[in-house]
């Protein structure tokens, strides 16, 4: 099930975010939200939150600045599903381009934004520390809605 991020979530996407990223976020970048995010977790059936995706909008254009998934769930279609409800929500919201950084060494994450369309478009040098660069990928959203199939 994919909901709407509550504080709720905190504790367990902490954790999850903590696990997957040597320099994680701190809590004020988990908790921040405006009326521009788009922040949703995926939950089993007994509450467990398994995965996280958070965005802002600007205009008519969007950030997609984090998709993570608890490592004992990876490889399961839940980032993808994640992935699907942030763009069906951006274009609810109008949102024409998508942009995202994504280390270059993410493999896996790479080959599902290409999957959606997402292009790489520049690279930004040691963006997560010495030696450990990002990709820029950028989406043109149109009329059709995304699918988790």
């Amino acid at each position: 099930m994919i909901d709407d991020f509550r504080e709720e979530h905190f504790s367990q996407v902490k954790e999850i975010i903590y696990e997957n990223f040597e320099n994680p976020w701190s809590d004020s970048n988990i908790i921040f939200k405006t009326a521009n995010s788009i922040k949703k977790v995926a939950i089993l059936q007994n509450s467990v939150v398994i995965g996280f995706v958070d965005g802002h909008i600007v205009y008519d254009e969007a950030d997609l600045l984090i998709l993570v998934v608890r490592k004992s769930q990876q490889k399961r279609g839940i980032g993808k599903r994640l992935l699907v409800e942030f763009l069906n929500e951006a274009k609810r919201r109008n949102v024409k381009k998508v942009f995202l950084e994504v280390s270059e060494k993410n493999i896996p994450a790479i080959s599902l934004y290409k999957k959606f369309g997402f292009k790489p478009y520049g690279k930004r040098d040691n963006y997560y520390g010495i030696g450990k660069n990002a990709i820029l990928m950028r989406l043109i959203l149109n009329g059709t809605d995304f699918d988790a199939d």
